[in-house]
Order: structure tokens, then sequence, then C-alpha cells
């Protein structure tokens, strides 16, 4: 298998994790299934009326306890079934790297992290690798063997982006019944490993022709719909990775910050923070850290502003 060179914004041990790298293997996890319910429904445009529900009085994230992301974000990308141009793999560095300085989400981010005794302080390093999987019908446990084949010992910075390849889709086990990417999900972050060394990670399928049922708010129907989509849902999925990011792997874990919602029967209880504003988009500004460059971003809820910012 051809492993491209490693893309490095910042010297760091954790940043030769693909240098070695082979096509491996399978560790069990458990989800938060709540958790796991609500990013399946991430921005399917064909469920957005029904999903973007009013917020209640009662919105508000609330810590139930665990490690959260923690320090100098080591971001792991993995191009599953495909080589992507590099000027698409450079924009996803770039996009990445840029994170700290898109205003204001890490310092959204930093309003609940230390809760857990964690901070967001940067981005270590963004690497990239490719990975021929088993098959173009990609399930979690083959995701999960990948991860275990590394053989790394992961720390609470270690963050796995995980892009599909136009023709790959992924499984995802819901609540006992399979959710397929591009049809029930656009979008998810889940946990692999074993004890004591657990990762999160994301998934984000490739959006195009093969992939209509997923949209944005306020999508640009200009310029470059399918990056601008990208980034949204990426802003989103790391939002909640950062904030949830064990998902109840274990009880000892715990499940991050999820809403406290209005007692029972309110279907936004359990919600994290990008479900809750999912319907809620805005271009950052560009600044001098970022290159001048501007991305297409998913608003996050925040407590201290008691509601989605920006």
């Amino acid at each position: 298998m051809y492993i491209p060179p490693i893309s490095i914004y910042a010297i760091s041990p954790r940043c030769s994790f693909y240098t070695h790298s082979a096509n491996p293997p399978i560790h069990p996890h458990a989800q938060h299934p709540q958790s796991r319910h609500t990013m399946k429904a991430l921005l399917l445009a064909t469920l957005l009326t029904a999903l973007c529900l009013p917020r209640t009085s009662a919105t508000e994230l609330v810590y139930t306890g665990g490690q959260l992301s923690t320090g100098d974000i080591a971001f792991h990308v993995i191009y599953v079934n495909y080589s992507p141009s590099p000027a698409f793999t450079r924009n996803i560095s770039n996009f990445l790297a840029d994170m700290p300085a898109i205003e204001p989400f890490f310092a959204v981010m930093n309003e609940y992290l230390p809760a857990a005794g964690s901070l967001l302080t940067g981005v270590a390093c963004v690497s990239s690798t490719e990975w021929t999987a088993p098959s173009t019908n990609l399930t979690e446990p083959a995701v999960q063997a990948y991860i275990a084949g590394l053989g790394m010992s992961f720390t609470p910075s270690d963050v796995l982006l995980f892009m599909l390849a136009p023709d790959t889709q992924m499984a995802i086990v819901d609540n006992g019944r399979t959710a397929m990417s591009c049809r029930e999900w656009c979008g998810v972050h889940l946990v692999a490993g074993s004890k004591n060394n657990f990762v999160p990670y994301a998934v984000i399928p490739s959006f195009g022709s093969q992939c209509k049922k997923c949209s944005a708010p306020g999508l640009p129907k200009t310029g470059n719909p399918v990056w601008d989509l990208t980034t949204f849902v990426i802003h989103h999925e790391a939002a909640e990775l950062f904030t949830d990011t064990y998902e109840n792997a274990t009880p000892a874990l715990g499940a991050g910050f999820v809403n406290k919602g209005n007692g029972p029967g309110d279907k936004q209880a359990g919600l994290e923070i990008g479900d809750l504003c999912q319907d809620f988009s805005y271009t950052s500004a560009g600044n001098e850290a970022t290159g001048g460059r501007k991305y297409f971003l998913s608003k996050l809820w925040s407590n201290k502003a008691n509601k989605c910012v920006p």
C-alpha cells in the first residue's frame, strides 16, 4: 500500500503516527446511545424540518463526567479507499490547523472543558495517510480493527478523522438498527480502542452526487458547495468530539456534555453541542492567523451566551 508523505504543522512525537503504517486491524466499544442517535441525523436534508426543534428554556449543556479532549490536538486523517487530490488534502490540513484561530470555536470549547480538567490550547499537527479498507461497505469493526492494528498508545489529544471515498459507505449500529452514511447520517463521531487506550474518531462521507441527501442550512449554491458542506460537518463533529469525547465507552469515562432537557419526553434531552444548533450556519471571518481563509461552519451552543454562536 502506498503511504504518502506526512503533512506536519508542528514538531510532535505523535505526528509520526503513520510513518510505519500498514493495512491493519478489533476492539469492541459501547456508545452513548442518545449521542449516537442524534449524530446519525446530522444534516440529513429530508429530516431537517423534523429535527430542527425549537430550543426550550431548559436548554443547557451539563457535564456528566469523564475525560475530554485536551491540550494541543494531534489530528490524524485517514483517506479511505482513495487518493485525494493534493489540493484537497492541503485544504483539509489547512482547515484542521486553522481551528484554533477560527472564532469563536476554541473559545466555546473552553467554556466547557475546564469542568473535566481539560483545555484546548492549539493544534500540534495534522498527519495524513491512505487506507485500502477490506470493502467499500465499511463497518465499525473494520475501522476498530484498523485502529487497533496501528499499535498506538493514544492520549486525550489524539483525534482520528476518516474521510470516505465517493464509492465507500459506512454502516453504524444505531439503537439496534443499521444506519448508513449518506442515507441516515452525514457525519458521526465514535470511539475505538480498549481499556486505558480509547481514542475518539469521526467519519465523514464524500459529499458529491452519490450523497445528495446530505445538505446544510444556508449552504452556498455557488463556489464549492461540496467543500463548504465538508467543513460544516467536520466542524460539527469536532465540536461534539471535543465535548463528548469518549461517549460513555465505559461508565468510568462518562458521557461528556449533553443537553439536560426539560424532563421526560423532551426530544432535545441528551443532544450535543452541535445538534442543538445544526439548523444554523455561518461563514467565519478570515484573519491573519488563517491566511485569510474563510470557512462555512455550523453554529454551536453556548451556555454562557444562552444561544447558538456566533
